[in-house]
């Protein structure tokens, strides 16, 4: 009999493989791929207890489901499906309450209000502390082109990667400040480098 965390990683695995619009070439499977490993490194490292463990796992399995509905409101989404398949897993209503709070942690300005939000929200925010960085930013750059969400140049896009590198985004807890964030300013300075194209 498979794990409950077992259970949504199939599910999910054959939800994102099926429904997923193929030009969602980053918030895709392995982009839920590398958030699962990553928070199971965090949730490791600070020795949660069992509950908390499945909460952050199911929520990292989870978080960008939604995507299978659409761009807009996705969070939302995605926590509505969680709803509905952790109770039809059986799951009670605290826990599934928990594993959606996590899931709409992950929306883009949501200031996190405790350790396991902090959790959440770094491991989805991981690869900018990894080597890589400038690949999965060109699979991002792609795929807003491909869903005719905007269009950028090679300038415009560094331009708002230094941006959210410099004012918007932060690691919050003590081990993603300690193992990723040298990884960041290394991409940081990688994208100071960079010359615009003539």
């Amino acid at each position: 009999m498979p794990t409950l965390v077992e259970a949504t990683e199939a599910f999910v695995t054959q939800l994102l493989t099926e429904d997923l619009d193929p030009r969602f070439l980053y918030h895709n499977l392995a982009h839920t791929r590398r958030v699962v490993q990553r928070t199971k490194e965090l949730v490791e490292y600070y020795g949660l207890g069992e509950k908390e463990q499945n909460a952050l796992l199911l929520a990292a399995w989870l978080h960008d489901t939604g995507y299978t509905r659409g761009r807009e409101g996705h969070e939302k989404e995605s926590s509505r499906i969680a709803a509905q398949f952790l109770l039809d897993q059986g799951l009670d209503q605290q826990a599934i309450e928990r594993v959606c709070g996590l899931i709409l942690a992950t929306e883009r300005y949501h200031n996190p209000d405790n350790l396991r939000e902090e959790i959440i929200r770094d491991a989805d925010a991981s690869h900018l502390g990894q080597d890589i960085f400038m690949e999965v930013s060109e699979l991002l750059k792609q795929e807003l082109a491909q869903m005719d969400i905007a269009q950028y140049s090679p300038e415009e896009w560094r331009q708002l990667n230094l941006e959210i590198f410099q004012k918007e985004h932060h690691f919050y807890t003590d081990y993603a400040k300690e193992h990723w964030q040298p990884g960041k300013e290394r991409n940081l300075q990688i994208l100071l480098k960079e010359q615009p194209e003539s």
